[in-house]
């Protein structure tokens, strides 16, 4: 039986930014900033000293995770570059530099969902590569009695 003190990590996630909403600049801004620090602990997590790397499966599980995630990422990209598009058409658009040219802004906009796009692809070979080294992973295993056996 689970302890009931004990945090589903995964839940915690789904209650902060439920996938249905509600959506916002801030609560948007959050998930990104909160993608950044879970990179940064998975960084730390697999470092040579790290113990969170013992079995091939624990890996296989993780890099079946980042691939799903990569998909996600991919997707939100994609949106993020049509939006880009769509901001093209609109008249109240201003660049900074430029006040008076709105051509600068839409070019700017432009390049903007240009990189997005780029984005997204690249997270779609990063989603392709993950998957084959899940599917290599899932092979795998570390049986300690064999090697002690071999001794």
């Amino acid at each position: 039986m689970s302890d009931p003190r004990r945090i589903n990590r995964s839940d915690m996630v789904q209650m902060l930014w439920p996938t249905d909403g509600p959506h916002t600049p801030e609560s948007m801004i959050a998930a990104a900033n909160a993608i950044d620090d879970l990179w940064r602990y998975l960084a730390h997590a697999t470092r040579g000293t790290s113990d969170a790397c013992e079995q091939p499966a624990d890996v296989y599980l993780a890099v079946g995770a980042l691939m799903t995630s990569a998909r996600s990422a991919m997707q939100a990209l994609a949106q993020l570059a049509n939006w880009a598009a769509d901001l093209q058409d609109d008249d109240g658009l201003i660049h900074d530099a430029a006040r008076n040219d709105q051509e600068r802004a839409i070019a700017a906009a432009a390049a903007a969902g240009n990189w997005l796009f780029d984005g997204s692809c690249d997270m779609n070979h990063l989603a392709q590569h993950l998957e084959k080294a899940s599917a290599e992973l899932s092979h795998l295993y570390i049986d300690r009695d064999d090697v002690e056996g071999d001794e």
